[in-house]
């Protein structure tokens, strides 16, 4: 998406509430004035930028990245506007804060099931840059926003693209979150890969199972904390009983060798051994359910059998309402007629023959003239877990998808959407219904 026509008032409504302010500007609530749909826009005034070491070229960069990378982990860029003494960068918004905050707030409380969902999406959404050629940089977990049960990595001013087999010789980022390599530069290191994402993955893990506590920074409470290069140079993590993180919560001595064994091959000192992003996400803790603990939520299990590529075998065990490709009987949607557009429409049976729907209003009906009626109230919506095909604007094609959950229509907003494993907020008017897996 390049730089938006006209001006962001044109666009978007700001309201008086900040999000965030710092260094980079200000962040704000705002609401497309025609879908109605809250987005956060980001401020920088171009007059402060200067002495906040802010250069426009950083800004474009930033947007050129985000522009380079569509996924469902990855906070989207919607548009972006400059006028005489401003740049303002409008972005997805998220509702649950951000992640690191959430660490600290799950505590001892967390499962292993649920940890293993949330590095998978984190390194999913790593995944996705790397396959890009792009280093973030700046992997943390403040740097990943939530919204619903999913994380969504944001905050690409320092990312770069970087080819495969070069090297990244600029020494940048959170010193805590920064690779031996990054750390020695320049006089005792080459440069650094997009291995260094994942080194800063793998600090993410360790403080996902202590709930907050860094491997490499003083616990003191009282002070401000140091950094301990020497362990940071050794990768050396406490598992112990001994090391006790946030509530009191023990360091990871309750999580099994499998989480701990994953964790270490991310926060490896020696770049030829360290784990890419790809082995990290085939590692057995994530692949294989090896873990201590089995209360999940039922959102993050399918989300986890969606990468795993078992969704249909295990909806079917379980007996999902839907079976998650069939629609039922009385199930509320849209036909589109080539007389008369679309209208409104029930199920009345599923014709196994061809593959095509009985509706109230038609007879072996399409899955392509059919969709969701976007007017429902929830009880009424196609249910979680049912398969569709979501029409992507930025690929420009058709993608396998599965229904999470439906947001309903409020005040000033005429149609609900859906949220999908591929995209949050999806219109039902790019949604049609998927029979089976692909």
């Amino acid at each position: 998406m390049g730089q938006a026509s006209g001006k962001v008032d044109d666009h978007f409504f700001l309201q008086k509430v900040k999000l965030g302010e710092g260094s980079f500007g200000t962040v704000w609530r705002a609401v497309h004035r025609q879908s109605k749909e809250t987005v956060a826009v980001k401020q920088l005034e171009k007059a402060s930028m200067p002495r906040r070491g802010v250069r426009q070229q950083d800004i474009e960069n930033e947007v050129q990245v985000m522009r380079a990378v569509e996924h469902r982990n990855v906070t989207k860029l919607l548009a972006h506007f400059e006028d005489s003494d401003n740049i303002w960068i409008a972005l997805e918004y998220c509702d649950g804060g951000d992640f690191g905050d959430k660490v600290k707030e799950r505590g001892a409380t967390l499962s292993e099931h649920e940890a293993a969902d949330w590095m998978t999406q984190i390194l999913d959404a790593i995944k996705a840059l790397h396959i890009n050629g792009i280093c973030h940089r700046d992997i943390k977990p403040d740097n990943f926003m939530v919204h619903g049960d999913q994380l969504k990595l944001s905050d690409f001013g320092l990312a770069l693209f970087l080819p495969a087999g070069k090297l990244a010789a600029e020494k940048c980022g959170t010193p805590a979150f920064m690779s031996p390599e990054m750390h020695r530069l320049p006089r005792y290191s080459r440069g650094y890969t997009n291995l260094c994402d994942v080194w800063a993955a793998g600090v993410t893990m360790y403080m996902v199972m202590t709930g907050g506590r860094h491997p490499f920074l003083s616990d003191g409470a009282h002070r401000e904390q140091q950094l301990d290069e020497r362990k940071l140079h050794a990768g050396s993590m406490d598992f112990s009983e001994g090391g006790s993180g946030f509530f009191g919560f023990a360091a990871g001595s309750s999580w099994c060798e499998a989480a701990k064994d994953c964790c270490r091959r991310m926060v490896e000192p020696d770049m030829a051994r360290r784990a890419t992003v790809q082995e990290a996400l085939t590692h057995r803790w994530l692949t294989t359910g090896e873990k201590t603990q089995t209360t999940r939520s039922p959102l993050g299990q399918v989300a986890m059998l969606v990468r795993q590529g078992t969704l249909e075998l295990s909806m079917a065990s379980k007996g999902c309402s839907s079976g998650g490709g069939i629609l039922e009987r009385g199930t509320r949607c849209r036909y589109c007629s080539a007389r008369y557009g679309w209208m409104p429409a029930v199920v009345q049976g599923f014709n196994e023959s061809d593959g095509t729907y009985n509706l109230d209003v038609r007879d072996h009906a399409r899955l392509r003239d059919m969709s969701p009626d976007s007017g429902v109230a929830a009880a009424e919506a196609w249910p979680a877990y049912t398969l569709v095909h979501y029409q992507s604007e930025t690929l420009s094609t058709w993608l396998p998808a599965m229904v999470r959950s439906f947001n309903e229509p409020k005040a000033g907003i005429s149609e609900g959407s859906y949220n999908l494993d591929v995209r949050d907020f999806a219109s039902a008017e790019r949604i049609r219904p998927r029979l089976g897996p692909e």
